[in-house]
């Protein structure tokens, strides 16, 4: 408790009564992709893994693995694809996204703030949070570990760092 008033003093003296939201973070990030908004991090469930990590490089993030319906079906992150079509020996580009993704993963309002961001990030060891509107299921976009990070400090969008992330 002690921890989580540090924190959120912290946050309020860098940000005031303005704290960044995940909404506020999805937003910019998916400014910074050149207008691609949410669909950059969409690929259906019947995609290739190949086609999805296409997607993954341009975005240099996971991508969300959304059915016919809008719903949020699964992820699929940087480490799905080496452990679970890799490794095993099957084919990215004959392999659906389906069976490679992470099933219903949590997902995250776009009202969250950033503390309660980082206590998701950190309670559940997640690297990525998808956003969806709670009121529809709409799936809003995903942000990651270094998104939260950046905005935290109060610097903006993440610049990608290393060119292999």
């Amino acid at each position: 408790a002690g921890d989580d008033r540090l924190l959120a003093g912290l946050m309020a003296e860098a940000f005031g009564a303005g704290l960044p939201t995940a909404g506020d973070v999805l937003k910019e990030k998916q400014a910074g992709l050149g207008g691609g908004g949410a669909a950059a991090f969409f690929v259906a469930p019947a995609d290739s893994v190949a086609a999805a990590a296409g997607k993954m490089a341009a975005a240099r993030t996971a991508v969300l693995v959304v059915g016919a319906d809008g719903r949020l079906a699964g992820i699929l992150t940087p480490k799905d694809v080496p452990n679970r079509v890799v490794a095993p020996g099957l084919d990215p580009a004959a392999t659906p996204a389906a069976e490679a993704m992470t099933p219903e993963p949590d997902a995250f309002p776009p009202d969250l703030d950033l503390v309660d961001a980082m206590h998701q990030m950190h309670d559940h060891r997640y690297l990525h949070l998808p956003i969806a509107d709670p009121a529809t299921g709409e799936v809003l976009g995903l942000i990651d570990v270094m998104d939260v990070v950046c905005a935290s400090m109060g610097g903006g969008e993440d610049d990608g760092g290393a060119e292999g992330w």
